[in-house]
């Protein structure tokens, strides 16, 4: 199944053989099960050269998480199709930053009260929206932390975050009343928010919106109205 996945030549899958028969005397993970994930990238679009890495990473996932072999897989390849690209090549997802990716998901478990299957199902859904308005993965998983740490349903924190962020592309590409008033509730000018939206940036553009709903609902506002 690995040969016919990955379609590697012999010298490559002779190899890849060795790879993960080291992998199942390394790691507490069965050869059966180290070999279908290795088939499973070649599935994923993994590139042969990365079917290494890949599997590794997600058979330590495994091992360390409540994540399925399954689930860790999509989650590395879904943000890999997303992530692919950034300004800075160690906040990209490739199949050589992959246990960066992991290692998110893991602090992410560690130091919220969401489970780690919680935070990549919920990732998994806003993983695209995030990169449209320029969050990192690493932001992504954090993001998704956060909404699963609270509580919020996986399919309605796609709606939630597809909807604001909706708005607040259209409120950037209007520059009008808007703009100004998210700007305002960021504690921003309206050029420092357009500038700032779908850059690397928004994640803290995006933490100040948060800080300002959470001071009006403080000083007695209506953070919902707002």
């Amino acid at each position: 199944d690995v040969a016919r996945t990955t379609q590697t030549t012999a010298a490559g899958y002779e190899a890849l053989r060795l790879a993960l028969q080291g992998m199942a005397m390394e790691l507490p993970v069965a050869y059966s099960e180290i070999t279908k994930i290795a088939a499973a990238a070649g599935q994923l679009g993994i590139q042969a050269s990365g079917v290494e890495n890949f599997t590794k990473t997600v058979a330590m996932l495994s091992a360390t998480t409540n994540l399925s072999s399954e689930a860790a897989g999509n989650a590395l390849a879904r943000f890999k199709a997303f992530f692919s690209q950034a300004s800075d090549p160690s906040l990209a997802v490739s199949e050589a930053t992959f246990s960066n990716l992991a290692s998110s998901i893991l602090r992410v478990g560690i130091n919220s009260i969401a489970t780690e299957s919680g935070i990549v199902n919920v990732a998994t859904q806003i993983s695209s929206m995030g990169k449209y308005a320029g969050l990192t993965a690493n932001q992504v998983i954090g993001l998704s932390g956060a909404l699963a740490s609270v509580g919020v349903a996986p399919e309605l924190s796609r709606g939630i975050t597809t909807r604001l962020f909706t708005i607040m592309g259209d409120a950037v590409s209007e520059s009008g009343l808007k703009l100004e008033k998210f700007a305002a509730l960021s504690g921003m000018s309206a050029d420092q928010f357009k500038k700032s939206w779908g850059t690397e940036t928004f994640a803290g553009t995006f933490a100040s919106l948060l800080k300002g709903l959470a001071d009006v609902e403080k000083s007695g506002g209506d953070a919902n109205a707002a």
